[in-house]
């Protein structure tokens, strides 16, 4: 299954690779682009658009497995008398509220739940033109996977004026506490707090700084002010790693700071980022990352593992107690779960800022590394896309 820039969803068959359907899903000409990998639930394909900074009105939504009909869709930004309505100044506002969907959610297979994090408002640094909470974007969205209903939300940045996304949604979890068992689910963004929200009460557990936060709270004016994270901050795209048996959530972040300018005017032109000011990077050689080891449970901070460029790429933790991931400066790393003392390092050649993942083949194991990077984000030059893969002794 993939999704394609033009906004078409695509049925592949496994042993050959031809096409077996194909849908328009989105409205590349609106804007609307998949950015997220489609997931398969039974019959149904989850899919979700983004991005909110083409003001888009984001949502999420199934379609057959068997033919690509519709079989639902969930607004991200609610419509005219739908609940969350009223959480935004007016109906224009919210018709380009954002709202996009990053990344693949969770799903739960024992609730029949979908764990669906949601991105930012916007224009992202000027609140005023949309007052309000702004639902249900930087939210956590539990669906039923089936028919699209919203069982239950938590919203953890409301009236987002940093464009603080929710980005990545999971893993799901239970923990021990004295007061009995907590069924978890994770949930990170660009505000650089990893949190845990409780599935029964829908009440946030715990909440864990993985970056530098300063002067979160210090909205954006015409002067500029100076914040971290930064507009590239926090988390981004890759989604907490677990260790079972040591009971530890693993989270990449970056650690970039700069200055947040809200426009003097707002002015929206379609096929341009509608973002309402401007935001000025530190230095480049400011801008790290952390890879922070928190107790699943408690939420507190067991290590951290500090990165010369932003931490990006997947994490993988195994049942021998190692985790492994790479980083923006192209080193691999394999880390003992426990402290975070790097056990091995590897200069792979490339930037890596995507999927990191371990299997095996016979009795040997191997780790997989997406390397690459087009984007002029970083500050780094532009390097294709490869797959590294490395074999255990």
């Amino acid at each position: 299954m993939r999704a394609t820039s033009d906004g078409r969803l695509i049925c592949l068959d496994a042993a050959d690779g031809r096409p077996l359907w194909e849908r328009p899903v989105s409205d590349s000409a609106r804007y609307e682009f998949v950015i997220m990998a489609p997931l398969v639930v039974d019959d149904l394909v989850i899919v979700g658009v983004g991005i909110s900074e083409y003001a888009v009105r984001g949502w999420v939504g199934a379609y057959r497995l068997s033919d690509g009909a519709p079989a639902w869709r969930f607004a991200t930004v609610p419509d005219d008398g739908q609940p969350g309505a009223d959480t935004w100044s007016d109906a224009q506002a919210r018709q380009r509220g954002g709202g996009g969907v990053w990344n693949t959610p969770a799903y739960d297979t024992t609730s029949g739940l979908l764990y669906v994090a949601v991105g930012n408002p916007v224009p992202d640094l000027y609140g005023d033109a949309r007052w309000g909470d702004n639902l249900y974007t930087n939210s956590v969205l539990a669906l039923d996977a089936r028919t699209g209903d919203l069982r239950w939300y938590r919203q953890l940045v409301p009236h987002d004026v940093h464009d603080w996304d929710l980005t990545v949604a999971g893993p799901i979890y239970a923990a021990s506490t004295e007061e009995g068992t907590r069924n978890l689910v994770a949930a990170g963004g660009k505000d650089g707090l990893l949190r845990a929200i409780d599935r029964d009460s829908h009440r946030e557990h715990f909440s864990a700084p993985v970056t530098t936060r300063r002067a979160a709270d210090a909205a954006p004016t015409t002067d500029g002010v100076h914040a971290c994270p930064g507009i590239l901050g926090g988390m981004q795209w890759s989604a907490p790693a677990l260790d079972p048996k040591l009971n530890l959530l693993f989270a990449p972040a970056v650690d970039w700071c700069g200055s947040y300018r809200k426009a003097e005017s707002l002015r929206h032109v379609p096929g341009q980022l509608y973002l309402g000011g401007s935001f000025s990077f530190d230095p480049a050689d400011e801008g790290g990352g952390w890879l922070t080891a928190i107790d699943a449970t408690t939420g507190s901070i067991r290590w951290k593992h500090r990165t010369p460029r932003p931490q990006l790429a997947n994490v993988v933790s195994t049942a021998a107690g190692l985790v492994f991931t790479a980083d923006l400066g192209g080193q691999f790393l394999a880390l003992d779960a426990r402290d975070g003392s790097v056990l091995h390092r590897l200069d792979i050649g490339a930037p890596a800022a995507a999927g990191v993942i371990s299997y095996g083949v016979g009795s040997k194991q191997f780790v997989a590394v997406a390397t690459g990077t087009l984007t002029s984000f970083w500050r780094m030059p532009a390097r294709a896309s490869r797959l590294t893969i490395l074999a255990l002794p």
